[in-house]
């Protein structure tokens, strides 16, 4: 169901404090008309959820350029606007979605949901945005560019995954209960995108996580199972008859898909015996072209969402190893690999050039002890004479700090910071014109406490050893953290006392509370705090 998120590695934090980018605020998006450039040709960018970012991977030259972007907390999904000019970051973890404009490679801003929502996925459609809100069985239809939501339009019990076709969004709904950690039965709620309206439900097979939409309007919904006793599967909807009309088996459990342009649904499974591979699927005869005996990727630490490019490649974000994966599956050899964020749990691929001839981009800095410095890139065109480098105060103007020669990789280090408080910064590109380009502002403070309970998502997931649990509260509280198994039963309490507001880390070391290795299967980890409750799955392998 829930996917894991691994625990990201940690600069120490008295020297580096949390970066926070605000770029233009949901106000500037409703009443600024905001003009978007063509991103270049064959960018992927690939959102991680560990540290928040986006990496940026050329696929023609194979440049990578880490931390593009800063996103919202544990990014689940990244999703192109219809124009293919934005990136929709779906952040479960803040319950918003951060706008980047993969032209100029600024954030825009940030779409807030109502709390607690824990967005799963998105969808484009009819000019507006769709985002499945797994904790409050709804879809939430937005405004794309102001951010507005539209409508609330109840669905099934914890929806996750979406696709358009023929008129209407079919919704994924797996059925899962985070109150006693059982499956009801799974279903598919149909939007008509005419009236954002539900116009029909349908039963399907188990925990169904992902819909795709093929060539002839049908839409496959694939089906994960319970990682136990009920294995996964593919149930085709026919367009037509809103009935499924056609289900087959997967060898496993299979997690997302995505559509080749040769008529192949390619899904990622987990086998099994909890080893990570690529099946495809023929979406017309169903007949399988790669499968458990010949997997396009086999035994890896996959745990992100499959996707395809026009170039026929197939992109896998590998959660587990910080990776990007691409292979060709008609001609399927040694993949190509990046290294890109900490978590890479999904890609979105800009094709096209850009009329943007020069841009400045990734700013950030942290807090050192002789004050911050800052780091930038840009891309350096005959027209740019000089680099500014700008601050200012909440109370105060912008000021000019330095006149930078043009380099491909920029510092500065802001030695005078006004004391107490958050300052911003901006640089700018300038041109023969004299006309200047600025980044989008960043500002650096000490990082706030959490709003709320929160648990991150474990990390490995499935685990042969241990898994790594971390858990955020707002304020001092009582705090209990149990291990249950499939059937209820509390096998191991890894924390009880009072905690302190802030983030903690705990590890489970696969062990119930006799000291005994328990037995492969899905484990609940639950924290209560002062009357709040989070929990999250963990799957146990041998």
């Amino acid at each position: 169901m829930a996917r894991p998120v691994r625990r990201g590695s940690r600069a120490t934090l008295t020297r580096a404090f949390l970066l926070h980018i605000a770029i233009f605020s949901l106000s500037s998006l409703a009443t600024a008309p905001v003009t978007f450039a063509s991103p270049p040709a064959r960018r992927a960018y690939v959102v991680s959820a560990n540290d928040a970012a986006l990496t940026r991977v050329d696929l023609d030259s194979g440049d990578v350029v880490p931390h593009i972007a800063t996103v919202g907390a544990l990014a689940n999904r990244i999703e192109v606007d219809a124009e293919r000019t934005r990136a929709l970051v779906v952040n479960s973890g803040s319950d918003d979605v951060t706008v980047f404009d993969a032209g100029t490679e600024n954030v825009l801003g940030v779409f807030e949901l109502p709390p607690g929502a824990n967005p799963w996925a998105a969808e484009m459609a009819g000019g507006r945005l769709f985002v499945s809100a797994l904790l409050h069985d709804r879809v939430y239809e937005i405004d794309p560019d102001t951010g507005a939501i539209l409508s609330s339009i109840p669905v099934g019990r914890a929806p996750e995954g979406l696709a358009v076709a023929g008129g209407f969004l079919f919704v994924a709904n797996t059925g899962f209960d985070f109150g006693d950690f059982s499956f009801e039965p799974g279903s598919v709620s149909i939007i008509d995108l005419a009236t954002s309206t539900v116009a029909a439900t349908i039963d399907v097979s188990l925990n169904p996580q992902e819909c795709v939409a093929t060539a002839d309007g049908a839409v496959h919904v694939v089906c994960t199972g319970d990682f136990g006793g009920v294995a996964g599967a593919i149930d085709v909807i026919d367009p037509g008859s809103f009935a499924v009309s056609h289900t087959f088996p997967v060898d496993g459990y299979p997690g997302s898909a995505t559509l080749h342009p040769s008529g192949t649904v390619f899904l990622g499974v987990t086998t099994p015996t909890f080893a990570s591979e690529i099946h495809g699927y023929d979406a017309s005869s169903f007949a399988w072209r790669f499968d458990a005996t010949n997997p396009l990727l086999p035994s890896f630490d996959f745990y992100g969402n499959v996707r395809t490019t026009s170039g026929l490649e197939i992109l896998v974000p590998d959660f587990g190893g910080d990776l990007l994966l691409a292979e060709n599956p008609g001609a399927p050899g040694t993949p190509r690999v990046w290294i890109v964020g900490d978590g890479a749990i999904d890609v979105a691929v800009f094709e096209g050039e850009s009329p943007v001839p020069m841009f400045v981009t990734g700013l950030s800095g942290e807090v050192t002890d002789d004050g911050v410095r800052l780091v930038w890139r840009a891309a350096v065109d005959a027209d740019l004479v000089d680099v500014l480098v700008e601050r200012r105060t909440s109370t105060g103007a912008w000021r000019n700090l330095a006149v930078l020669a043009p380099a491909r990789e920029g510092a500065w280090l802001d030695r005078d910071v006004p004391p107490g408080g958050a300052a911003t910064w901006r640089i700018g590109a300038r041109g023969q014109a004299g006309d200047v380009q600025w980044t989008s502002p960043l500002t650096i403070g000490r990082p706030a406490l959490p709003e709320r309970l929160a648990l991150e998502r474990p990390f490995p997931n499935p685990a042969r050893a241990s898994t790594h649990l971390a858990f955020r509260i707002p304020a001092r509280a009582d705090v209990t953290v149990d291990v249950f198994d499939a059937a209820g039963r509390r096998v191991r309490t890894l924390a009880r006392g009072a905690r302190d507001a802030g983030r903690h880390e705990l590890i489970w070391d696969g062990r119930d509370d006799t000291g005994q290795a328990v037995a492969a299967g899905v484990y609940l980890v639950r924290v209560d705090a002062n009357g709040d409750r989070v929990a999250d799955r963990v799957l146990r392998t041998r």
